[in-house]
């Protein structure tokens, strides 16, 4: 059994039930890149300040929140706090919900 995911752009993302996925198109790819930095900023702000990566909640920020949303999360002084990862996380989780909203599911059965 495969699952497929059609996007609004025509991008597409397959899983399979036996594990693994592929993902093809730019909104396929901006949902990968959302559902990392999503993490990211999950794990950092779980209350130990904890990096997936090193500066791992910056740069999910940094690279993947603030080019897709058109907004900047720093404070007046530049830096980028607690307060502005809570509203970057925010935001990725609106984004990727809008992006699952619009999605079409579809069942494949192997052949």
């Amino acid at each position: 059994m495969e699952t497929e995911v059609i996007y609004p752009d025509g991008s597409m993302s397959s899983f399979r039930d036996d594990g693994g996925s592929f993902h093809d198109g730019a909104v396929a790819i901006h949902r990968l890149r959302l559902l990392a930095a999503i993490n990211a900023l999950e794990v950092n702000l779980a209350g130990k300040g904890w990096e997936v990566t090193r500066n791992g909640s910056k740069a999910a920020v940094v690279n993947v929140i603030e080019p897709l949303s058109g907004m900047d999360f720093h404070s007046p002084s530049g830096r980028l706090t607690a307060k502005g990862k809570r509203a970057a996380l925010q935001v990725a989780r609106d984004m990727l919900a809008a992006i699952e909203h619009h999605a079409v599911v579809v069942e494949v059965e192997d052949e």
